[in-house]
This record gives C-alpha cells, structure tokens and sequence, in this order.
C-alpha cells in the first residue's frame, strides 16, 4: 500500500487550517494540544503556546474555517488568549466535575527569583469568555494556580491530565518538577493533584498534598495520562525521561503507576513499584504518551520513543507500542523484550 504524504501548505479551511503567530519571537507553536471541550459547545478546542510570552485557545466549531487564522483575531468568541506563555500545555479533564473540558498550563520558569515554578488550571465554562483571560484573576471558582513545593524545582516542566487516578469522578491532574531532587541531583519529582467539585482555593503549593488531596511521586518529572492500562476501572499515570537513569547509564527509564480507589501515601518513591502497583520501563525511554487502544482488547496501551536508538543508523530513533492487560506485569519490563504479543 502506497503511503499517502499530506503537504500542510495545501490546507485550505476544508481539510484542515493553519494558526499563525501573533507576535514576532513569539515562538508560536512550541508547545500544543487538545484541551477538550472547554466552553461546551460540543466541539474540542486546541490550545498553541510560545515560550514565555503568550498561549492561544482556538474554539472547535462545524465548518467555516479559513486557511489561515491569525491568532491576533481571538475576540472571545473564536477563542482567547492567555496572557502568559508556557513550558507545557494540556488539556486538564473536567476537574470540578461541573461538565465542561478544563485546561493545565505549566511554567517551569514561573517565580523566576527562585524557580519555584507556577502551573495554572483553568476551569471551562459555556457562559463565554473574555478575548484575553489573565491568569493572576484565577480565584478558586476560576481556575486555581498550584505551585512548586521548593526553589529550584522548575515544577511545570511537564503536566498533563491525569485522567480519573482515585475513581471518585473527578479528573486529576499531574504536574512534573524537573529540578526537584529527592533522589539525588534533579532527579525530579511528580505531583498528582485530585479534583473536587467545589472548595478550590486561589492558590495550592504542592508541598501540601498529603494522599486526601494528592500525592508526589519520586524519580521522573515527564508525565503524561496512561489511560487504564490494567482495566480496574482507574486512570494509570506515566511518568518519564531520558534523564532518569535507574540502569545508571541514563538511557531513559519510564514508570506506570496504578490508580487505586484509596490508600494513597503523601509521597511514594517510584523505586517500590513491584508490579501490582505499577511497574517499570526500561531501555531507553524519552518521549512517553498514551496511544489509545491499539490492539482492541479493551485495555489501554502505551508509546514510548526513543530518538537516540542506532538500530538503523546513530540516532535514527525507535519507538516502542506496550500493550496493556489485566494482570502479570512484571516489576521492570525492558522494551528489548517486546515480541508482538
């Protein structure tokens, strides 16, 4: 079968659109993503970051698209602004479980004195936004700021939904800090922070979390939803990156952590995942994602790519499909192992 190449010059409003930056150097594009269905007009909407300036929501709508949107024209109705940049970029679920798609930005380079580091939820809502939202205005019925437990920590670096980790019905989300060092040197650290329907506060430091409202996990700070990769009925998390290192060769390590109704602990070090618990991804681990169902079997699957894998040449990359299933993972799978199976 021939593959076929999409050329994206060519789109034209029918098969697809472009987003064109508003702003010089303003990066535009660096970072995106789905955020769901943020103002619940039963189309997903996408956000589009540069680095530290500002980050785009463009609404979904049925038809009548242009070849080109410049991202200057968001009026509140087509979309808005938010009047910051970001280092990471997510849809967030629906957190406070009042029905509309919520969004995650992450600044890893927020508190810029110390680097802390800022992430900031922003709630969906059908009632319309303004053209610009200003993230210092979140107030808890909003949207809510969380930031990092310690200077340094970077935390925002990466943050993603989280799906549903407790099974209560509110979607959780994960954000990770890349400088935190519980470990050792930014060996990194993972908070996962639970949803609720109401009683958000404007601000939450992370260094709060204590198993009721969410946890930390450490080792690894590239984090992504897993999906349920074991089939209990709760979101796995995923947490990764070539600078983890637990084969001491830096050659990128991944974990999945289960999710479980109760019995979280403040803290848990990903070193005692033993297999009914979560597990371990071994043999060179960079990029992590879920990737649906790929197989049908109704368990949630997994893609981990590796761009520094030589198998055709130095460096010409490999990724990795990991299937899920309701039982017999190992405590450390090594992706050398996969047989098709």
């Amino acid at each position: 079968m021939a593959t076929q190449s999409i050329n994206v010059l060519d789109l034209d409003g029918e098969n697809g659109f472009r987003l064109v930056g508003a702003q010089g150097s303003g990066f535009s594009g660096t970072w995106v993503s789905n955020v769901g269905d943020v103002n619940g007009d039963g189309f997903d909407d996408v956000i589009v970051s540069g680095f530290n300036l500002i980050s785009y929501v463009v609404f979904g709508k049925a038809d009548g698209f242009d070849a080109t949107l410049n991202l200057s024209n968001l009026d509140g109705s087509n979309g808005f602004r938010l009047d910051s940049g970001a280092s990471s970029v997510s849809s967030a679920g629906d957190v406070n479980g009042d029905g509309l798609d919520d969004l995650i930005v992450g600044k890893h380079f927020g508190n810029t004195h110390y680097y802390y580091g800022n992430s900031y939820v922003v709630f969906g809502k059908s009632s319309g936004f303004d053209a610009e939202v200003n993230l210092s205005d979140l107030d808890g019925s909003n949207g809510f700021r969380l930031d990092g437990a310690a200077a340094y920590d970077y935390s925002g670096f990466s943050v993603s939904n989280a799906g549903d980790i407790n099974g209560d019905g509110f979607d959780d989300v994960i954000i990770g800090a890349y400088g935190a060092d519980p470990n050792g040197n930014s060996s990194g650290s993972s908070y996962v922070v639970f949803g609720k329907a109401s009683g958000f506060d404007a601000t939450m430091n992370l260094s709060i979390l204590d198993g009721s409202n969410g946890f930390r996990l450490d080792g690894g700070s590239v984090v992504t939803n897993a999906g349920d990769v074991n089939g209990d009925g709760f979101d796995d998390v995923m947490i990764g990156g070539s600078r983890i290192d637990a084969n001491g060769d830096r050659s990128g390590t991944g974990y999945i952590v289960f999710g479980k109704s109760s019995g979280f602990e403040a803290t848990m070090n990903l070193s005692v995942l033993d297999g009914s618990n979560g597990f371990r991804l071994d043999g060179g681990v960079g990029s992590i994602s879920n990737a649906g169902d790929v197989n049908g079997d109704g368990f949630a699957d997994l893609i981990i790519g590796d761009s520094a894998a030589d198998l055709n040449g130095r460096n010409s990359g490999s990724s990795y499909v990991v299937f899920g299933k309701s039982s017999g993972f190992d405590a450390v799978m090594n992706l050398s192992a996969l047989d098709g199976s």
